[in-house]
């Protein structure tokens, strides 16, 4: 049995996943306020001392952690149709655990253009089409 624990160190909270890698199963999870204003590790000490609480602690074999801070990567997502390629951008940028701020399609228009400029988002994500296809919508 291989036990992870994930840590998240996010703009308000301090989420901790413990998850047994060989059942591929969730043990148990916590939060508690990030604490900026002191030190990470107080926020995160108390989330890992509400973790096991109620169940027996097992060994810890990794810790991985990111940041969520700030809401994470923020996405525009473009796609040719709204209900495959633009679907598709958007599952894709949500499973990165990114933040999708507008889902476009059927082409942009000078007022979406303006918009997403105004949204500034840190990546935009272009799905659809194949070589030689559509090449009047992008």
């Amino acid at each position: 049995m291989t036990i992870y624990l994930l840590a998240d160190f996010g703009s308000t909270y301090t989420k901790l996943t413990a998850i047994d890698d060989v059942k591929q199963d969730i043990i148990t999870t916590s939060k508690a306020y990030t604490t900026v204003e002191t030190n990470v590790l107080d926020g995160y000490n108390q989330a890992y001392n509400d973790l096991f609480s109620g169940v027996n602690k097992p060994h810890i074999d990794k810790v991985l952690a990111c940041s969520s801070a700030k809401g994470g990567v923020k996405i525009v997502a473009i796609g040719l149709s709204p209900t495959l390629t633009a679907e598709a951008a958007k599952r894709a940028a949500l499973g990165a655990g990114t933040r999708v701020l507008k889902v476009y399609s059927y082409g942009l228009k000078p007022h979406d253009i303006e918009e997403i400029e105004q949204l500034q988002p840190d990546v935009i994500l272009l799905s659809g089409g194949t070589n030689g296809g559509n090449e009047k919508i992008f």
